[in-house]
């Protein structure tokens, strides 16, 4: 992740279970120039992700889309969730269910 980032995301990266969750930050970065924003996937869906902005934020709150792919391009998916002005715990959630390991249908 390049260094010049917004501190409110470095933080947010700082306090996310990244490694517990085996998440980790898209790359190449799809928002490079936004600096206030990021993608997190899983490290084994990598299409399959949450992206997360800061910008125009209060401090501790977090605008998220969770994305998941609808074809094979890279601009092929759809929003499933959204949320903003969320707080870091209303955003942990939404993305532990998001990212969580997908579970087959009975």
């Amino acid at each position: 992740m390049p260094m010049d980032k917004d501190p409110a995301i470095h933080d947010l990266l700082a306090w996310l279970p990244m490694r517990e969750q085996d998440w980790s930050v898209v790359q190449p970065d799809p928002w490079e120039a936004d600096l206030c924003a990021i993608a997190i996937s899983r490290r084994d869906a990598p299409r399959h992700l949450v992206y997360v902005s800061t910008c125009e934020s209060r401090a501790g709150r977090y605008y998220y889309e969770c994305e998941a792919p609808t074809g094979t391009e890279e601009t092929d998916y759809t929003v499933v969730d959204e949320g903003a002005d969320v707080s870091f715990a209303e955003l942990l959630a939404a993305m532990i269910c998001h990212l969580s390991p997908l579970r087959p249908t009975p």
